[in-house]
């Protein structure tokens, strides 16, 4: 099956169309020139290179090939990953902590200022109680007051600057709050579906790998695929198309526990991790998705035809002593592989299936 791979958010690319084949054809033959599998991650990287317009892909890029080394998938990931996936939304939330800090700092400052005030303003109070005591004439108690009145006036008028200050350091404190936690969701987030993304996946992926051999519970993951999503797109629409994606992913998190993981793949493929969950657990709630969404129509909302059935071919796999998160996602891909080859619209297990080579995940 074709890796889809993440299409980060941080791509852009801004060719004309003559352009980009071109450019597509150059980083193609920079693909094979290099023993590349055109993959989309890798695809991305080597467009950016020849294309110049990610300076600092090709900087990394001419600095392996002058240092001698070998232009492989595990350093091709790692450029992908740091200027079009998670270094590069790492760069922006850096960007945001830097202004969080600037403005505590803003705010430390404010508050020692307040505090300076306060103490000014009990030594005038102090010396206002000495001189009244002393005071041998009407004239020196006024000439007291005066002083305090007048400080009493300073410090009011400070006060209030540093409040209002502190008010603008603490709005701006929660704007940040605010832009970052949006930023963390868009990173994470399928905009589509509004399931968690290819990139939220792998993050989970790998943490509950380690989680599962750490404490020896089961692990399963399913992973889902339309059957003819195509031939739905060519004949209905992409509108249509884009409908039945969402009606899939609101069915998943219909058929899923709350502590399982749901989250678009790439494309029309989806993938559930299901920790805690063996085999025959993933296999009821495999079948259980596949008949929830067969018994779902599509139909037009304006002439209330419809448009068919959709429905779903699954691959399924547990975790196996020693495996890796790639290694059991390989054999649920090859399950996959069989339900498609079976007839689609089945569910069917990798576990009776030798171990496959890994071949559409990042590190995990």
């Amino acid at each position: 099956m074709f890796d889809r791979g993440h299409w980060g958010r941080n791509v852009r690319f801004f060719d004309s169309a003559e352009r980009a084949f071109k450019l597509a054809g150059e980083a193609l033959g920079f693909l094979r020139t290099h023993d590349m599998p055109p993959h989309p991650t890798n695809f991305t990287v080597a467009y950016s290179h020849v294309s110049g317009q990610h300076p600092g892909v090709t900087r990394e890029i001419q600095n392996i090939i002058a240092e001698g080394n070998r232009l492989d998938l595990n350093r091709f990931a790692g450029i992908y990953d740091r200027h079009f996936g998670l270094g590069a939304d790492a760069e922006a939330f850096s960007v945001a902590s830097l202004r969080i800090e600037a403005a505590v700092t803003m705010l430390a400052k404010e508050l020692a200022s307040a505090g300076d005030e306060a103490r000014s303003y009990g030594q005038a109070l102090d010396t206002f109680s000495g001189e009244l005591a002393a005071a041998s004439s009407i004239e020196a108690i006024k000439a007291a007051l005066l002083r305090v009145l007048d400080e009493t006036t300073r410090i009011g008028t400070t006060h209030r600057a540093i409040e209002e200050r502190l008010h603008s350091t603490a709005d701006e404190m929660n704007e940040l709050r605010e832009n970052l936690a949006a930023m963390r969701v868009e990173a994470t987030t399928d905009p589509l579906t509004g399931l968690g993304n290819r990139k939220m996946f792998d993050q989970r992926l790998a943490e509950l790998v380690a989680a599962a051999h750490n404490e020896s519970l089961p692990l399963s993951v399913i992973m889902a695929d339309l059957d003819h999503f195509k031939r739905v797109n060519d004949t209905h629409g992409h509108q249509v198309g884009d409908l039945i994606l969402r009606r899939v992913a609101e069915t998943l998190v219909e058929c899923v526990k709350g502590r399982d993981h749901t989250a678009r793949y790439g494309g029309e493929e989806f993938v559930v991790l299901l920790p805690g969950t063996p085999v025959q657990g993933a296999y009821v709630v495999a079948e259980e998705i596949r008949k929830t969404i067969m018994a779902k129509k599509v139909t037009r909302k304006s002439t209330g035809q419809v448009l068919g059935q959709i429905t779903l071919s699954l691959g399924i796999a547990q975790l196996r002593k020693g495996e890796t998160g790639r290694e059991m996602m390989a054999r649920a891909d090859a399950a996959l592989y069989v339900a498609k080859n079976g007839g689609r619209n089945r569910t069917c297990s990798g576990e009776m299936l030798p171990a496959a080579p890994a071949v559409r995940m990042g590190a995990a």
